[in-house]
């Protein structure tokens, strides 16, 4: 649901200016609730390494990959976009086998070609109308696939070096770095008049604001609770149940078509993410 606010949004102003706007949101409902929670917005007890460590993990997940995603949804819209994150999962599983030695079984490779060809299938198909058509697939996919990367490789280093800490202090020092991140992005293209003139505008802040306590204050929370409590790639698995949650969302907000390929290609990528970790 955070995706398809965040794609309306995006038809009235910049990716990277939204991701800004909507990470300093994050940052803020999230920072309240550890204050509430635990009396303090920041978590005191992380060691200098968690928190540089955390910091990189929060750069790449959120300030490139959070980015290059959104710019992706606004290129190919929710339904094409989400399918994307079906290749979290057999990425960060790839990664985990390498750097935290988790298992990489033949069914989980088999499960990975499954998930890849769920994808190119419904990626490939052709639509006459809204998001993705013609120039704008190719660098939507291109985007997609560096978001996926990003929150593989955030993922990994989320999970080696979260010792000690609760998924709400993991967030709120990932969301700050990532959010500082974006800000110096934003200053260094120049957007910061864009970035106002959102605020400015109600009826888009009022959107973002309930994108973001979907995607990012729930979304980022439970996410990291879920990665702090399992395999990466089991967590992984679970978030990439997104593309079937989008499909009808998709068609009942933003007039999508759901052909039969959409469906079957859901079907599919979900299929191999569910093989792949043996489930």
């Amino acid at each position: 649901m955070g995706s398809i606010l965040f794609a309306r949004a995006g038809e009235r102003a910049s990716a990277l200016v939204l991701n800004l706007v909507k990470c300093w949101l994050g940052l803020l409902m999230l920072g309240g609730t550890a204050l509430l929670v635990s009396g303090r917005a920041w978590p005191l007890q992380a060691e200098a390494s968690q928190i540089t460590w955390l910091s990189i993990s929060g750069v790449l997940g959120l300030t490139l990959g959070d980015t290059a995603f959104f710019a992706a949804l606004i290129r190919l819209g929710p339904r094409r976009a989400l399918l994307f994150w079906a290749l979290v999962p057999p990425m960060t599983a790839v990664l985990a086998f390498l750097f935290l030695d988790e298992p990489l079984t033949s069914r989980m490779m088999g499960g990975i070609a499954v998930v890849i060809l769920g994808v190119g299938w419904v990626i490939a198909e052709r639509s006459g109308s809204g998001p993705g058509r013609g120039r704008a697939v190719l660098p939507g996919a291109l985007l997609g696939l560096t978001a996926a990367l990003c929150q593989s490789v955030g993922s990994i280093i989320t999970k080696r070096v979260d010792d000690g800490l609760s998924a709400l202090d993991v967030s709120v020092i990932r969301l700050f770095a990532g959010s500082v991140g974006l800000l110096v992005q934003v200053v260094l293209a120049r957007r910061m008049e864009e970035a106002v003139g959102v605020l400015k505008d109600q009826p888009l802040l009022r959107l973002l604001i309930a994108s973001t306590f979907i995607g990012t204050y729930l979304g980022i929370w439970l996410s990291i609770y879920g990665l702090q409590h399992t395999y990466a790639g089991v967590a992984a698995t679970l978030q990439a149940t997104s593309p079937i949650f989008v499909l009808p969302l998709a068609v009942i907000f933003m007039n999508e078509r759901l052909s039969a390929r959409a469906v079957l290609g859901a079907i599919v990528a979900v299929g191999g993410v569910a093989m792949l970790m043996g489930l």
